[in-house]
């Protein structure tokens, strides 16, 4: 069975690139991504997670998501190998796709992590910690930006609590968007992943976001120190987490996508 010429943009032979979308179950890559990866292979960003259309429940479980992702997948690429991306919550669910894929005997020829955290396996901080932190980040804001950055932070993590203490009180999601999302976090929250021996990068961020308060503390591995293996490598990008994958995206990264599409490109380590 042939896809459908419309479905795969991009050039070249090699294994496509499918991306995984995100928590809201539909995602596009962005455009200098898209041009980075079409460069070299075709790729498909279509890909929809269980309820996006509005016709059934969302999806509750990541195993629940993948196994509906690998039956598109099988529709638009009945045979041969493929790679797989995604990014923050799209990363786990790709690892997932990917994991099953291989145990059906498909071949993935990579799967590509977008700054993508198993924060299951990370400390959350002390108050006393996150104060110093937010000290520090409070000093290093421009002189006429600290209280605007001080405002933005709260407005941000209130609007979060605010969202969470409705949802416990009984009040449901307004839109298909939102119960979208709130589906999808609670998979991610509870999802444990299992091995996967095949090749992956994962893309870390080295510096905090904008309005990151640093509650919760990074290792070098973003939590998949228990999955390393030869073939799991990870690639430390100079950028913030939005900056692995949102416009503007990293230089570095967009450089690592043109390494890893090379045909002599081969798995690194874990450095």
């Amino acid at each position: 069975q042939t896809p459908p010429p419309s479905a795969f943009r991009g050039t070249g032979t090699g294994a496509p690139w499918f991306h995984i979308p995100g928590v809201f179950g539909l995602e596009f890559l962005p455009r200098s991504i898209a041009d980075a990866v079409g460069r070299q292979t075709r790729y498909y960003d279509g890909l929809q997670y269980p309820g996006v259309d509005g016709r059934s429940d969302p999806a509750t479980t990541v195993p629940e998501i993948a196994a509906a992702l690998v039956r598109q997948i099988q529709i638009l690429w009945p045979g041969g190998p493929i790679r797989l991306s995604g990014y923050s919550m799209g990363g786990l669910v790709a690892f997932e796709t990917a994991r099953q894929l291989a145990d059906s005997g498909r071949s993935v020829d990579h799967v590509v992590l977008f700054d993508t955290r198993l924060l299951y396996n990370a400390r959350r901080k002390s108050t006393v910690e996150q104060a110093r932190i937010l000290r520090r980040r409070f000093r290093e804001q421009p002189a006429d930006r600290r209280w605007g950055w001080v405002r933005e932070l709260v407005q941000h993590k209130l609007s979060r609590k605010v969202r969470q203490l409705v949802l416990r009180m009984g009040a449901g999601p307004r839109d298909l968007q939102e119960r979208m999302e709130i589906a999808g976090w609670a998979a991610s929250a509870a999802h444990r992943p299992r091995p996967y021996a095949g090749r992956v990068t994962l893309l870390r961020s080295t510096r905090m976001g904008e309005l990151d308060s640093g509650a919760w503390e990074r290792d070098p591995w973003n939590g998949w120190s228990p999955f390393l293996h030869p073939g799991f490598e990870v690639r430390h990008i100079d950028c913030d987490h939005e900056r692995t994958f949102l416009e503007p995206v990293s230089p570095d990264v967009l450089a690592v996508i043109g390494e890893l599409l090379k045909p002599s490109a081969s798995a690194g380590g874990t450095g």
